[in-house]
This record gives C-alpha cells, structure tokens and sequence, in this order.
C-alpha cells in the first residue's frame, strides 16, 4: 500500500505533467518590447504568429505585417546613419548591439522559466515538509536557494545590459570621440561579463559596397552546379577575392496574387557567397514584380537582422552591412533589392552542415518569413566556393 508520502509525490508528478502541458507554448513580452514564445524543451522563437493581411486597392501588392501595432509611414525614408561616427566605430556599435539584443533574449526567457521552476520546487517542498521527509526537504530547499541565486543574477545582468544599450543609443548620438569611448567601455564590460563583444584586433572594415554580386541573364542550369564568378586578386582591395555565381534561393507569391501571376513568382530572391581575404559575405538580390514595392516594404537598414532557420530547430542571426532602400527598373517596373550580410566562420560552418527550413528578413515596415525548398542552397554554395577549381 502506498503511503501518504507517496500519494503526495504522485500527485505532484500529476500536476507537474498537467503544468508541462499547459506550458507547451508560453508567450512573454521582453523588457524591450520583443515578443517570444518559449517552448516545453526551454528554448525560445520570436512570436510572429500576430499576422494581418494587408491589400492594395489595385492588388498589385499583399503585405504580411507580424506587429499588428507597427506603424510605418511608407513615403518617409529610413534614418541615416550618424555621419559624425567613423566606419569602424558604426561596425562595434553593431556588434555591441547584436551581442546585447541576444544577450536579452536569452537571459528575459531564461528568467522566466527560472521564475516557473521555482514555484514548483515550493510546492514539492511543502508536500515535502508534510509528510516529515527531512532529507528530502534539505535537497529540494537547495534547489530552491539555487534557483532564487541565479535569478538575482539574471536581475543583475538584464540591468547591466539594459543600461549598455541605453549607453550605446547614446554613443549612435555622439560625435566619434565621444562614440569611442563609450564603445570602448561598454565593450570592456561585455567582455569581462559575458565574453561577448570583440577584440580591436578583429574590427577592420572591409569596403565591399562596389561588389555587385552578378547574376547571369538567364538562369536554366541546375542550381547544383558549381559556377565561379570571380577567383583572383581583387586589385583595388590587394586581397584575393572569390565569388560564386548567384542562383536561385527562395520565390513568394501570396494565394491572393496567385490569379496574376501564374508563370512566375510575386517576389523572387537569389543569392551568392564570396570570400575577401579572411571575410565571408551572403549576398542577396530580391526582385519584386511592382513598382511601389518601396512603399509597402520599404528599405532593408544597415544593421538589420536576417535570421536562418536550419531543420534541427537551430537558428543563427547575420547582419546587414549596408543599407538598400530598392531601385526601380526602368523596363521592367521591378523593384530590386541588393544587400549584403557579414559571415563568420561559425556561422559558415553550421551553414555548410545543416539545411536551411526559412529565413525570416527584416523590413522597414515588419518582419517576413519565407518558406526555403532547396534546402542544400548553402551547402551547395559553399561546397562551391571552396572548390579549388575556378
């Protein structure tokens, strides 16, 4: 017969499984505004599930918006960047900024769940307590003294890099002097801290912003094909320099549109990689079949985020290293977009590995996400461009 201390811990493991249950998705606002799902294993994923559609009167245009408060006036042209601030200081407020945002995320939900798990481990402490199981009791109290450490230390860290960000919004406001300094010590913080941030050695600025990324007139071979753009000696940057031919990467039409375009997609992308010295670059060139795409879509901004989803549930995040606002062309009416996402050799390794399942792309005017098919896009590309023939 089971005794009174058992029964307590069965229905404890009841309320826990019927807790686990109800806590498949939970949904929190981060202090800065982000909205995110947290998911049973105590991983998280941005909340894009708020989604209204959007049409244009002459339906030439469907917009997917993932803030259904996020107001933007498509006529105003994005903010520049401080042209007081050097390159190099705009490259490590970037990097800062990245670091930092992430840094949130991840210690907003982990915040959250230990806030969870600590009211559990009072509830097993009082059954605990009941039925007169010292040891017991002992184990599941330092837990819990456990537990209320590191949330006073995620307290801490979440009030450290909340007021990091407000100096570095201050330092995007500041002459370059006054932006160094404050970048330099926000760095040193980060780095004693968090080990996140960089090394001065690591911050170069690699101008790239002539580079094209061609694409051939007509694409009808096989995506798989190895097809080399450049592999040489880039003379104007005297480092050696190869480019993989772009191909297709992703195409979108909304099901409202389809009737008016049935032999082509509303939006299409293509993509190349290329290597400049010890730098890798993701290159995209999206072609949207309107004239007033600039209206609803607006630009994509220097520092924006383009995040790859891989089919394990892993994602990174590469940021833009210059801002597009789109160019109209002349015969066509097409609006196209040409941006450039910095790689690091991480980043590049777990491309190389794993296939992609989307990538979600911010806008001025929201955030998207698109569905990829060739899953071994990467794979492929940078199989391509470390081919030792050109």
């Amino acid at each position: 017969m089971m005794n009174n201390f058992s029964v307590r811990l069965l229905c404890l493991s009841l309320f826990m499984a019927i807790f686990s249950f109800g806590y498949s998705q939970k949904k929190i606002t981060t202090e800065d505004g982000k909205k995110i799902i947290i998911l049973p294993d105590g991983s998280w994923k941005y909340d894009e599930s708020k989604e209204e559609v959007s049409t244009e009167s002459n339906n030439e245009l469907v917009r997917l918006v993932s803030d259904e408060n996020f107001k933007v006036n498509p006529y105003q042209l994005p903010d520049e960047n401080n042209s007081n601030i050097s390159e190099i200081n705009l490259d490590k407020i970037a990097k800062l900024e990245y670091d930092i945002r992430d840094l949130l995320n991840e210690f907003n939900v982990e915040n959250e769940i230990s806030k969870d798990n600590l009211k559990l481990l009072k509830e097993e402490l009082k059954i605990s307590e009941d039925s007169d199981e010292v040891v017991e009791s002992a184990d599941i109290q330092t837990e819990i003294n456990i537990t209320k450490e590191r949330l006073s230390t995620l307290k801490d860290n979440i009030k450290i890099l909340e007021k990091n960000q407000d100096r570095i919004d201050k330092a995007k406001k500041s002459n370059d002097d006054e932006a160094s300094k404050i970048v330099s010590e926000v760095n040193k913080t980060m780095r004693k801290r968090f080990d996140k941030g960089f090394k001065e050695d690591d911050v170069k600025i690699v101008d790239i912003s002539y580079y094209h990324f061609e694409l051939s007139e007509k694409i009808d071979h096989d995506i798989h094909d190895c097809e080399i753009l450049f592999d040489g000696m880039d003379e104007r940057q005297k480092k050696y320099r190869k480019e993989t031919a772009a191909k297709p990467f992703f195409s979108y039409t909304h099901p409202k549109l389809k009737s008016f375009f049935k032999s082509k997609d509303f939006l299409n992308c293509n993509a190349n990689l290329l290597k400049l010295g010890a730098y890798y670059y993701l290159g995209l060139e999206i072609t949207i079949s309107s004239k007033d795409a600039k209206k609803n879509y607006g630009a994509i901004e220097r520092n924006s985020m383009l995040r790859i989803n891989f089919i394990d549930g892993s994602d990174i995040h590469l940021t833009c290293i210059k801002e597009n606002r789109g160019t109209i062309e002349p015969y066509t009416g097409n609006t196209v977009y040409k941006v450039k996402y910095l790689l690091d050799k991480e980043q590049l390794k777990t491309m190389s590995k794993i296939e992609i399942d989307k990538i979600g792309l911010i806008w001025t005017t929201g955030f998207e996400e698109y569905d990829i098919y060739e899953v071994d896009f990467f794979m492929n590309q940078i199989s391509c461009l470390n081919s030792k023939n050109k």
